[in-house]
């Protein structure tokens, strides 16, 4: 017959007072009352009445003097290594807490293809400037999260108007053809690199959509240059998703030259024609009315500003970008 053996337990309310165990842990590391007080400023007389409070408790002695300082029991030695730990995990847990109240939270939504391509390549950055705010970041095309209280503050593209929220323009959009540098070199071995017959062209078609401007009947109606075949035109539901068919060797792409920023910069993508057409529309900073976050808002703010002034004067197609 197996035996099984249980240790004996006690409720949380039948357990000595914590000021009692923590009287006795730092008398135990100091072998003193005196010592022990002035660790936990108070007096020898009140550690001395916790201690034997406790003793009282467990009915059994803690401490026995011997040459002047106090020597720990029997029942002493088998209590403290237990206690040591749990006042350990109760420091740890306070040093948690405090942690995670000084680490603020700011809630930010983009649009998607500006989160893709403009923020995460960044999120380095914006850490090391603002390292104990932590950024929790929406990719939405729905301004009205601010409104609801979703978001603390919206980077939004558009014209600007959003009733019952502080917007303030950061910087406008252009569009610009663009394709690997292979995919240009292929043009210029065939003939006139300007001809887009026989080319498949990529273009947007979606929520972030300029209603005019970003497609390329409207780019050959301004005879930048000769008519090409229309019916090789792919429609792609983003502007981040074109970025990347044209990365990918598809063909070349009418891109938002914001988010091609990072690629033009690196030469992973280039402009075949070097020409940029301005949008009426722009990037703004969308915040609320409330305050929760005023501080982290506007320090996030500041940071967006910074990088837009490096950015946009990293290489010379950007440098010389109308809309900045």
């Amino acid at each position: 017959m197996s035996h099984v053996t249980t240790s004996p337990s006690l409720s949380l309310a039948r357990l000595p007072p914590l000021t009692a165990l923590r009287a006795f842990v730092v008398t135990s590391r100091h072998h003193s009352f005196s010592d022990a007080a002035r660790e936990l400023h108070v007096t020898p007389a009140a550690v001395g009445q916790q201690v034997r409070l406790l003793e009282e408790h467990l009915q059994q002695p803690l401490f026995r003097r011997a040459r002047g300082r106090l020597e720990l029991t029997e029942a002493a030695i088998l209590l403290l290594p237990h206690l040591d730990r749990a006042f350990d995990h109760f420091q740890q847990a306070f040093v948690h807490l405090v942690a995670h109240r000084d680490e603020a939270t700011l809630r930010v939504a983009a649009t998607p293809s500006f989160a893709a391509k403009w923020l995460m390549p960044r999120l380095d950055r914006v850490r090391e400037a603002m390292p104990r705010l932590r950024i929790c970041i929406e990719a939405t095309n729905d301004s009205a999260v601010i409104e609801d209280g979703q978001a603390d503050c919206a980077i939004v593209y558009g014209a600007g108007h959003h009733p019952g929220s502080r917007a303030e323009r950061l910087f406008g959009e252009a569009i610009l053809p663009v394709c690997t540098p292979a995919f240009a070199e292929r043009l210029r071995s065939e003939g006139d690199v300007r001809s887009l017959s026989d080319v498949t062209l990529l273009q947007e078609d979606g929520a972030e959509r300029h209603p005019r401007h970003s497609n390329w009947a409207h780019w050959m109606g301004t005879g930048r240059v000769p008519q090409g075949d229309l019916a090789r035109v792919v429609r792609l539901g983003s502007p981040s998703l074109v970025l990347d068919a044209a990365l990918a060797g598809q063909g070349i792409a009418l891109g938002k030259l914001r988010l091609a920023e990072p690629e033009l910069e690196a030469r992973r993508l280039v402009s075949p024609f070097g020409q940029v057409q301005t949008l009426e529309t722009a990037y703004h900073f969308v915040s609320g009315a409330s305050d929760r976050a005023e501080r982290h808002v506007a320090a996030f703010r500041l940071w967006l500003r910074e990088e837009m002034r490096i950015a946009h004067g990293s290489t010379g197609i950007l440098a010389a970008d109308p809309t900045a």
